[in-house]
């Protein structure tokens, strides 16, 4: 395992060859002819009021410096991804847009999307080696590239600095610091914070239950969700069940955890963390605006804990060009702009993004946005991602999932039962023999 200070002298090294071979596309579009104006169409699913004016100032920027260009921005309200499908169906899909990670797959499958080989191959300003490869590398298909990560979002730990330091224990970066920051250094914490029967319920950890959040106890423990191709499900071998079985104790035999039904008893997990119930909370970087709005909350991150190696879910959503449109250059041009380090950073400053270029990721503009104050762990936690999976089949396995591990983790079916009880489902899924 590379040290800390090794990794940010390798991106430190890719942020100046980055600078070196890359030029400001913002400043490179400026130079192109103003004889006609091209019109193109551009959408983003929008989460906040602060990220909408984000967009707008992005667009109105690249517009002042690209006249033979004109971007109407879309925005696209209510079912976003349904809309876009519908837009694609109607031959009226934006010339960029963003969409969602592994709901990209199918549109990859499908041919609708353009491939980005041939810009990048055409365009000695575009740096791809700037860009997280396990962001990147899922999105290519038979030899071609379908997308452009906008951001990434690792799942790390949040933890209460307040809780850790009145227990007068070491800091979770601390334990990190000397590499120990493992499976038993993290459970033995978590006992020390846990006061489950008091009146006032207290826990070391309180989480979510979807798939993102069960993920990183089996790729900690060594093992694999699925196989590098994804033509097989591997969340049922021997690690696999160890890390799910490790996750469920938290829970059941060291109660240092809530159950699903506990914790909404209690009023939610999130709930229970921004109220200092529970000292450590994994999530990912989109947490952070919350997170800061919280009056009287400080908080810190520390990537999650680890046995047999660092591993954590990595999220992002892909700038993409309609294979439809018939204005793919503008469309580019526009698309280099967005994954820019101006405008990366420009949308890293609401907190809620890791930019996906390293270079942007190891700046002082990410790195000093506090709190969190450790926001290095973010850019080490995305060096050990496991990008969510992009096949098309991947939600239907993840929907059979959820009944039995609710159940699961909820102490109504052991971790055997559930996965004995699914994996039949999955393998024809999957069409695994």
């Amino acid at each position: 395992m590379r040290t800390r200070l090794s990794l940010v002298l390798t991106l430190a090294a890719a942020l100046f060859v980055g600078q070196i071979l890359g030029a400001s596309p913002l400043i490179a579009a400026s130079q192109q002819g103003t004889a006609s104006i091209t019109k193109i169409t551009f959408s983003m699913m929008m989460n906040s009021v602060e990220e909408v004016a984000n967009y707008r100032a992005l667009i109105d920027q690249f517009n002042a410096a690209n006249k033979d260009v004109k971007v109407e921005f879309l925005e696209i309200s209510g079912d976003y991804y349904q809309k876009i499908i519908s837009m694609i169906a109607t031959g009226t899909a934006p010339d960029l847009f963003w969409y969602g990670g592994t709901n990209s797959a199918q549109l990859i499958r499908d041919g609708v999307l353009a491939d980005l080989v041939p810009f990048i191959e055409n365009d000695p300003d575009f740096n791809l080696a700037d860009f997280f490869p396990s962001a990147v590398n899922p999105f290519r298909w038979q030899g071609g590239l379908y997308g452009i990560p906008r951001d990434v979002s690792p799942l790390v730990m949040y933890y209460n600095v307040d809780s850790f330091a009145n227990a007068g224990l070491q800091s979770p970066n601390d334990h990190h610091d000397r590499k120990a920051w493992n499976w038993d250094n993290f459970l033995s914490v978590a006992k020390k914070l846990s006061a489950p029967n008091a009146p006032t319920p207290r826990y070391g950890m309180s989480t979510d239950w979807w798939w993102g959040l069960w993920f990183p106890w089996i790729l900690t423990n060594g093992g694999e969700i699925f196989s590098p191709d994804y033509k097989e499900a591997r969340f049922d071998s021997l690690k696999a069940r160890e890390g799910l079985k490790f996750f469920v104790d938290l829970i059941h035999v060291h109660k240092v955890v809530p159950s699903p039904d506990q914790a909404n008893a209690l009023g939610g997990h999130w709930e229970l963390f921004v109220r200092g119930q529970a000292a450590m909370y994994p999530t990912g970087r989109w947490a952070v605006p919350g997170l800061r709005q919280t009056k009287g909350l400080n908080f810190d991150a520390v990537v999650m804990p680890y046995r047999v190696r660092q591993g954590s879910p990595l999220f992002t959503g892909i700038y993409a060009i309609s294979a439809a449109s018939t204005k793919k250059q503008a469309a580019w041009r526009l698309l280099k702009w967005m994954v820019s380090p101006e405008a990366q950073l420009r949308l890293a400053a609401l907190g809620q993004v890791l930019p996906s270029r390293l270079s942007a990721a190891v700046s002082k503009e990410f790195i000093n946005s506090v709190p969190p104050k450790h926001n290095m762990v973010f850019v080490e936690a995305a060096q050990h991602g496991y990008l969510e999976p992009v096949f098309p089949e991947f939600g239907k396995v993840m929907d059979v999932t959820w009944g039995p591990f609710w159940e699961m983790f909820n102490g109504r079916m052991t971790v055997d039962n559930a996965l004995d009880s699914i994996m039949p489902q999955v393998r024809q899924i999957m069409g695994m023999k």
